[in-house]
Order: C-alpha cells, then structure tokens, then sequence
C-alpha cells in the first residue's frame, strides 16, 4: 500500500515538474501576418479606433462583431477587444473572456516599403498550481480563434489602399498636350470667381484663334509668387500650336507619369484630398516632380456652388 502511495506521489511531482517547466507563470502565443501595406498607413488605421467599425464587420458571415455600449470595446464570440494605449507602432489591448482578463500587443513590422507584418502577442498569466495552469492555458487557447478573425478582416481591410488614404489612386499619363495659359497674381487664395474669370478669357481668345476644343477640360495651379501674394495660372487645350500672344501663352505639356485623383467639392475639399494624396507619397517614398494641378472635369458646372466641382488632381511623379 505504501509503494502505491509512493507512486502516486512521486508520480504528481513528476506531472508539476513537468508543467512547471513546459508552462512557465506566464505564457505568451505569438500570431504573425504578413500584410501588402505600408507599415505607416497600417498604423495610422489600427490606432483610430473610431474607423475600426468600417473593418470589423466587413464580410463576416459566420461570426458576431459589434461594438459594445461603451463604444471602446469590440466583440468576437464573446470575448471583448479594447484598446488600453497606443504605441509607436502598434497597440495594447485588453481581451476579457467571462472573468478572465488577458495582456495583448499588436506590432507593426516593416518588411518593405509596400509590405508589414503584423505580430500580435497574448500573455496568458498561469499561475504556480500545475493543475490550473494546464485550465488557465488551454483556456488562453481559446482565444486564439477570435484573434485570427480580427486579423483576418483588418488585413483584407488595409491591403486596399483607397481604405488607408481614404481616396481612389492610380497612375496615368496626360493626354492634353496643346495649351493656351494666362496668369494673374492676386493677395489671396484664389476664388471659383477668380478661376472662372481666367477660364472665360481663355475660351474667348481659343474661339477666336479657331483652336477652341469643345469638350477640353480647363486646368490651374497655385505657386506662392512673393511672401504675400500668390500665382494663379489657367490653362485651356487646344487643337494645335499657337504663338504666344500678350499674356496668352503657349504651353506644351511634356509627357509623363502622374499620380490621379478626383475630388467632388471646393477648395477646402481639394485641399484635403491633397493632403491625403501627400501622405500616400510620404509613407511609400514616392518622389513629387513638380507642384500639381488641377483639372475641372465638370462641363457646365454652376459656378457659385463649389459642391457641385468634380475636379481631379494631377500630381507629377517620378
């Protein structure tokens, strides 16, 4: 009877060694993706948590993921996502399951201009009784499931670039290479008024000259000319060459590449597209050419109601 006493004792010293050394305090499971973004836009998106409902239901059939009522947490099968702090590149969270709370943080890996991965790492605290290390991690397991759902749906979400930056980009060329331009310095920042008053004189004197293009959209730029006044130059396409004549001049545009975008709006919205498009240039490297300009695209526009501008932007790129 004794040697069964001494089995089974020496048997459970042998069993909590074992755990002892195959499960530390605490345990940590480590997920990588390998995402096709930029490392910043990546970040930017992860961290304004007021965007994440536009990734977190996103083609999900099969699982439940909402905001809760606090409108900081969100829910994937019960087990609440919330972030606790921002990091340089990344986050903390806290994931709560029943009455288990559990240590995370996601990390941004650069792996390329165009390409991240992205490591999220789970502390699962265990404790020192070998029995409840083996419930505490098996249940931190379970958590593992959720967490690929999250992943799953914010990488489908950031690999479309119009999702980081918010606007459509692509590369084109620019097939207008005939133009007639005239220029006006002014103290502010131009007007539709000030635009549209340039533009008049250009179809004027293209009508008069019998190079009008009918259905050719007009384009301007804005250069800052001294410290308070500003360059405001339009330019018209037309069918053929002309001489330059008084403040109407011939322009031929040289062929290159161009990085497009079109906005609905004014100035300020322009404006704000822009900045956007300059942000795609910053996080992938791309090299700004010249300063960009700006195409009307709309045919008869009302020109006194800026919201009604269809305008696309033309950024020259190397």
């Amino acid at each position: 009877m004794k040697k069964w006493i001494l089995f089974i004792v020496a048997l459970i010293i042998v069993f909590s060694v074992v755990v002892y050394l195959l499960i530390p305090q605490e345990t940590t499971i480590s997920i990588i993706e390998k995402v096709n973004a930029n490392e910043n836009g990546i970040t930017r998106l992860l961290q304004d948590t007021s965007n994440w409902k536009k990734w977190w239901n996103k083609n999900s059939l099969s699982h439940d993921a909402v905001a809760d009522s606090s409108g900081n947490a969100y829910v994937i099968d019960d087990i609440h996502f919330s972030v606790t702090e921002p990091l340089y590149k990344g986050l903390k969270l806290l994931l709560t399951s029943g009455n288990e709370v559990y240590n995370a943080q996601i990390s941004i890996i650069p792996a390329g201009i165009d390409s991240s991965y992205i490591l999220w790492q789970l502390k699962i605290p265990t404790g020192n009784n070998p029995f409840l290390k083996i419930v505490r991690y098996r249940t931190g397991l379970q958590l593992k499931p959720a967490i690929q759902i999250f992943l799953a749906r914010f990488v489908k979400f950031v690999q479309n670039i119009e999702n980081v930056y918010g606007i459509q980009l692509h590369q084109q060329g620019y097939a207008d290479t005939y133009l007639v331009a005239t220029k006006t310095i002014i103290q502010k920042q131009p007007t539709e008024k000030d635009i549209y008053k340039l533009i008049n004189s250009l179809e004027d004197y293209a009508k008069k000259k019998e190079v009008f293009l009918p259905n050719g959209h007009p384009i301007y730029n804005i250069t800052q000319w001294k410290k308070d006044s500003i360059q405001l130059m339009v330019s018209l396409p037309i069918t053929k060459p002309l001489n330059t004549e008084g403040k109407f001049e011939f322009k031929q545009m040289v062929k290159g590449n161009f990085i497009v975008t079109e906005v609905k709006g004014g100035p300020w919205e322009i404006q704000h597209t822009y900045q956007k498009l300059m942000q795609y240039f910053t996080d992938y490297h791309r090299t700004a050419m010249a300063i960009p300009f700006y195409r009307l695209m709309n045919e008869n526009p009302t020109k006194s109601d800026t919201a009604q501008w269809v305008t696309q932007i033309y950024q020259p790129v190397f």
